[in-house]
């Protein structure tokens, strides 16, 4: 796989993969400066990984984040991940199970210009986040997935 990431890749997606964890991230984060999206389906990537994205390299054209199924991400990596991407206009976090209504708090206040954002499969998510996306993304978003 490490062959595969050139430097000019803007589109990465790794589905299913379980030997995906945050030391693949952070690779990913320092050798694709040109990457605009990236999707991963990765049960065992942690909040340490999120503060990869804060690298300026993946700050600088990521736009697209699609995490699937990290179970093992809370509020925190979130949060991390909303202060370093304040540019990313799609989101996924579905089926993050440890994901809460404080780290939609932080993702409504930080990436104000997001237009998609699935959080299905996120049974701590409720009612509270609705507000908070209604308050502060009602001029952007365009796509809310809520199952």
């Amino acid at each position: 796989m490490w062959a595969g990431l050139v430097p000019n890749l803007e589109i990465l997606i790794i589905m299913d993969c379980i030997n995906i964890s945050d030391e693949t991230i952070a690779a990913i984060c320092q050798m694709l400066p040109s990457l605009k999206k990236l999707q991963i389906q990765a049960y065992h990537v942690t909040d340490t990984s999120m503060a990869y994205f804060g690298s300026t390299l993946a700050r600088e054209n990521l736009r697209v984040l699609m995490l699937h199924h990290c179970w093992e991400l809370s509020n925190q990596g979130v949060a991390n991940l909303a202060h370093g991407l304040p540019n990313l206009h799609t989101l996924s976090l579905s089926g993050c199970s440890k994901v809460s209504d404080d780290a939609i708090e932080v993702i409504a206040e930080q990436i104000r210009g997001l237009r998609y954002l699935d959080l299905s499969w996120c049974p701590r998510v409720s009612d509270a986040a609705l507000e908070y996306i209604a308050c502060d993304l009602s001029d952007t978003l365009t796509h809310l997935i809520l199952d």
